[in-house]
């Protein structure tokens, strides 16, 4: 079962019961539309600045936190910790939005590994989350 339909249905990890629409994480409801918006406005930071090594980093490269109101550039997981408010459970549900797709070809590698690989480049960054969007 992929994230996909994970998100798509309603899961009360308690129960087993599921409803159309949302995905239950511990006691937090994730709708499908909350984690879209956060990808895209991930991927609208990742567009500005995309950096590796390190979660952001200032317009003059020195590193920051990605909350720093002042960064201009993000890795990945910065992105994404930044585009939920460090909500862990909206964090999570974009990251399995985007390993979904990671996995396919790059199955034993984590985010942070796959953002980070030298040949990596920022139009490849750009394009997973657009695949994750799509897929939701």
């Amino acid at each position: 079962m992929g994230v996909s339909i994970l998100l798509k249905e309603k899961m009360d990890m308690s129960s087993s019961k599921t409803q159309k629409g949302t995905r239950r994480a511990s006691t937090v409801t994730l709708s499908v539309p909350a984690v879209k918006r956060c990808l895209i406005k991930a991927r609208a930071l990742l567009a500005k600045g995309w950096m590796q090594g390190s979660m952001a980093a200032l317009s003059n490269g020195e590193i920051c936190a990605a909350r720093d109101p002042r960064a201009a550039f993000f890795c990945l997981r910065g992105a994404v910790d930044c585009a939920t408010n460090y909500k862990y459970d909206l964090a999570t549900g974009c990251i399995e939005a985007l390993y979904e797709i990671v996995e396919k070809t790059d199955k034993y590698i984590g985010l942070v590994g796959w953002n980070d690989m030298p040949s990596r480049t920022q139009a490849e960054v750009l394009t997973l989350f657009d695949d994750a969007i799509a897929q939701l």
